[in-house]
């Protein structure tokens, strides 16, 4: 049941690094359910998001979304990107993993990006019926191959109602 929700977490976490102030928020929401998320990134980071747009802008289960992510890099993306992804269920640990930015089917972000704007769509994917009505907190570090810090965000996904 966790592992449906990963591709909608993977989508959503390519957003900007570690530090407890929020520097933006941007929450969509729906009758169906709420998708919020704080960057707690620092202006230095690698990336940093302007724009994230989920369409359709109300997560439902069992329909299929798209998500489009818009920001900017001050150096090149390489391969060898990561992301340090938590998911909580209240203070319960479901999932700590690392994941791939660069080699991620749900992604479909292809490395090395080069500097600059960018922006980058994930192609549809359905959000399963199995996903239980809960609210979900995510943490999500992301650093480049190098180590140095690319992005720190933490959303809330809402499927309560």
């Amino acid at each position: 049941m966790l592992l449906s929700l990963f591709p909608l977490i993977s989508t959503l976490l390519t957003a900007t690094t570690a530090t407890p102030s929020p520097i933006a928020q941007s929450p969509l929401a729906s009758s169906q359910g709420r998708f919020s998320w704080t960057d707690l990134g620092l202006p230095e980071d690698i990336l940093q998001i302007s724009k994230l747009t989920i369409d359709p802008d109300a997560l439902e289960t069992g329909t299929n979304y798209t998500i489009t992510h818009t920001g900017t890099l001050s150096a090149d993306l390489e391969e060898g990107a990561t992301v340090d992804l938590t998911i909580k269920l209240g203070l319960i640990k479901l999932l700590a993993t690392t994941i791939d930015l660069c080699d991620n089917e749900y992604l479909k972000l292809e490395c090395p990006v080069a500097k600059g704007e960018v922006s980058w769509t994930t192609e549809s994917a359905m959000l399963p019926r199995e996903v239980p009505k809960a609210k979900f907190k995510i943490q999500a570090v992301g650093l480049t191959a190098e180590d140095e810090d690319l992005f720190s965000v933490e959303a809330e996904v809402d499927f309560r109602g």
